[in-house]
């Protein structure tokens, strides 16, 4: 498991109390880095707080001992950083902070590596390896009856669906991929990584053909919990008139 490198520390309002004459959030001596700020009513306090401020997401880059578990160093580091006690209500949750690496391999070896690689969407065929379910012929088999009864489920909530809102962090999606979420809420797209593209374009824009950039990983995910209807002459799922993901309405 991933050693955390430091600790995201969330605090009441934009951290201005662990600041010392106007400068930067500061928790034992070290520096914070202000990386999210949350509006009032979804900063932990609840929305019908007295006083709610929101919140802050601070970056704390400090060393702790190597652990086997990111989380035993987040323990770690807060048993060694008294201010973090000290702020007391100031302080709504520490965790530990993982450093994401996309470099992994299957017990097959690097399929995976190589389908990050990919430069366009192609089709993967169903892989037996390793004890995994496979039904040849059929498409979208594990939504069958016989199978998850997802599918049914899916269709039994029906328009309810309507009242779920689903927030994906991922790689980022493409805009013109035919399983793109009908009801994506592009006006809330945001984009957490400095590649030039501004905050507000979440689209993805990692490198093809590398092995570790992942392209297309959040358009695969994304299609998994909200993926649209395909009308049936997508490649590799002929006759396939249904929706893709979970909650797609």
């Amino acid at each position: 498991m991933a050693a955390a490198k430091g600790l995201l520390v969330k605090v009441r309002g934009d951290g201005a109390g662990l600041a010392a004459q106007g400068g930067p959030p500061r928790i034992g001596g070290i520096e914070a880095e202000p990386i999210l700020a949350l509006p009032p009513g979804v900063g932990g306090a609840g929305p019908a707080a007295a006083g709610d401020r929101g919140a802050t997401w601070l970056r704390l880059a400090t060393d702790a001992a190597d652990t086997d578990n990111p989380w035993d160093h987040a323990h770690d580091l807060v048993a060694r950083t008294p201010a973090l006690a000290a702020a007391g209500a100031q302080v709504l949750a520490v965790e530990p902070d993982i450093a994401q690496q996309w470099d992994y391999r299957s017990g097959a070896g690097d399929r995976g590596m190589a389908a990050s690689a990919s430069p366009v969407c192609a089709f993967d065929d169903q892989d037996p390896q390793g004890g995994q379910a496979v039904v040849a012929g059929r498409i979208a088999w594990n939504a069958a009856p016989d199978f998850s009864q997802f599918a049914a489920a899916r269709n039994r909530v029906g328009a309810k669906q309507a009242n779920i809102t689903i927030a994906h962090l991922d790689t980022g999606f493409d805009p013109n991929h035919e399983t793109l979420p009908a009801g994506l809420l592009t006006a809330q797209q945001r984009n957490f990584v400095d590649d030039g593209t501004g905050p507000n374009n979440a689209t993805d824009h990692a490198p093809a053909g590398t092995l570790t950039s992942n392209r297309g990983h959040g358009t695969g995910t994304l299609s998994l919990l909200a993926g649209n209807k395909l009308d049936g002459t997508s490649p590799h799922w002929p006759g396939f008139t249904d929706f893709v993901g979970g909650a797609p309405l």
